[in-house]
């Protein structure tokens, strides 16, 4: 078998259990929402998320961006030890600053009510700082099968937990508890599977490359994850922690394109791309391409779906009194299908070595999104939130990834014209999904009809382009192509 070949079934394999995990996952993770929306208040979920924004913000930075550096070199005997030793000290260093500082932050963020939830979920940072290695050994070796049993284990006990705790009556500290709880295990369960042992060493050379190279990559993931959080701060800064739940709720639905395709194909798309350039001993231009055009394929049906039937989606999912979240999604919809195309050009970007482009156009999103969401949100509420994303996205944010990537090589008209079949194919399905659904008039029969109308022509549309592309041909004969044709490019392995 040739190593382009191997390197497809690998990537094929690790792909079909990443999304395995991101459908039954996510589905899980959706129903405990819809348990937990009935079950808490608005305020638990506002309270929460101000202790979510902490937490997640400081554990991208913890392991300093070295998860990424060994996943591109591999190597883990040698750079190991020395990668393990750094982000122990760093996550150590974040989490005490997380406990210490907890008051003084939610304060400032506008809930002196999360201080406690905060200074709990800091111990998640140290967990997660001293997994470093043997995460980074499974997602490599594309291991999705034991990443998505220890991600199954880890969702069984934060539901367990949380649902039982917010029965209980701890509001946001059950969802604290829950986080707490599963990370460990967590942290754990990667230990066993991936067979990699606690190893502490020190390299000064590898210590070096590791963070010139993860540095900028971290601080470019903690601006990404600012970013995502910065609408929280100022929805609850402007309009007070109620509000703040509702919006919550509806970034959270925005975000199906990213965690049904999105996190699915992140998860093998590094690490395949590292592979390719090094079997190619040249970067996977045609590779990264046809990804982008597959990936926009499956999530934009999804987020179309989501801004044309908002209402209807909110009220059947969730209930009425979470209604005036629907103002909010139409516009996150539109935003969470880019952010999937996104999160696939920064795991080519990462790939490339160019962690300080990344770094750049994170620091930019930011300058920029912060003022337009301030006075969108005076403006226009929750729906002022919601398009201003979209809005900087894709007015900002879409040009300037165009030119990373043609910095590292890859044309912006290819990747460009890999847009223009699915957009073709969504104008109508849109128009479809609307007119169905606007004329049904009870909200389950509605998203039902509307969502069945969009769906059916969109694939009726798209379905002719989709079988010519290399990815669709060799899954339609598997088996003859594993013996006889080596797949030659990342996407017929990964798309």
């Amino acid at each position: 078998m040739s190593a382009d070949t191997e390197l497809g079934t690998r990537v094929g394999k690790g792909l079909a259990w990443s999304l395995a995990n991101g459908l039954v996952l996510r589905l899980g993770t959706f129903v405990v929402g819809i348990a937990l929306a009935r079950i808490l208040a608005p305020e638990d979920f506002g309270v929460f998320a101000i202790a979510l924004t902490v937490q997640t913000i400081l554990m991208n930075l913890a392991d300093l961006g070295l998860a990424a550096d060994l996943v591109r070199h591999g190597d883990l005997p040698t750079r190991g030890p020395t990668i393990a030793t750094l982000s122990a000290v760093s996550s150590s260093v974040l989490a005490l600053t997380m406990a210490v500082s907890a008051g003084a932050v939610t304060t400032a963020l506008g809930s002196s009510d999360a201080t406690g939830a905060v200074r709990l979920m800091a111990v998640t940072i140290l967990f997660a700082g001293i997994g470093v290695v043997p995460y980074a050994h499974l997602q490599r070796e594309f291991m999705q099968k034991q990443l998505f049993l220890i991600e199954s284990a880890s969702f069984v006990i934060f539901t367990t937990l949380s649902v039982t705790l917010a029965v209980a009556g701890m509001g946001a500290l059950a969802l604290a508890i829950a986080r707490v709880v599963s990370q460990a295990v967590a942290t754990c369960l990667q230990f066993r599977l991936s067979r990699q042992p606690l190893r502490f060493g020190w390299d000064a050379d590898i210590a070096r490359s590791g963070i010139r190279f993860g540095l900028p990559l971290a601080c470019a993931g903690l601006l990404a994850l600012t970013l995502l959080n910065l609408d929280y701060v100022l929805v609850g800064h402007a309009a007070g922690v109620v509000t703040l739940g509702f919006y919550v709720l509806a970034f959270n639905i925005s975000s199906w394109p990213t965690t049904l395709v999105g996190s699915a194909i992140r998860a093998v798309a590094m690490p395949a791309f590292a592979h390719r350039e090094r079997s190619l001993g040249a970067r996977d231009h045609q590779g990264v391409v046809a990804a982008t055009g597959l990936t926009l394929a499956v999530a934009l049906p999804v987020g179309a779906a989501l801004t044309v039937m908002a209402t209807q989606t909110i009220e059947v999912v969730y209930g009425s009194r979470w209604l005036p979240a629907a103002s909010a999604l139409a516009g996150l919809a539109v935003f969470g299908v880019l952010r999937v195309v996104f999160d696939l050009w920064v795991a080519f970007l990462t790939s490339c070595g160019d962690s300080v482009a990344l770094l750049w156009t994170q620091a930019m999103w930011i300058v920029v999104l912060g003022p337009v969401m301030y006075v969108a949100i005076r403006l226009e509420g929750l729906r002022g939130a919601g398009w201003s994303h979209a809005l900087v996205a894709a007015g900002v944010m879409l040009p300037l990834y165009l030119v990373a990537m043609r910095r590292v090589g890859v044309p912006a008209r290819d990747l460009l014209r890999s847009f223009v079949p699915s957009i073709i194919a969504i104008l109508p399905a849109t128009a479809a999904g609307w007119f169905v659904s606007d004329h049904i008039g009870p909200p389950f029969l509605a998203v039902l009809g509307g969502g069945t109308a969009l769906l059916a022509c969109y694939g009726a549309l798209i379905w002719p382009w989709l079988r010519r592309q290399p990815a669709a041909k060799s899954l339609r004969r598997p088996r003859r192509r594993a013996q006889h044709e080596p797949r030659t490019s990342y996407s017929e392995g990964a798309s």
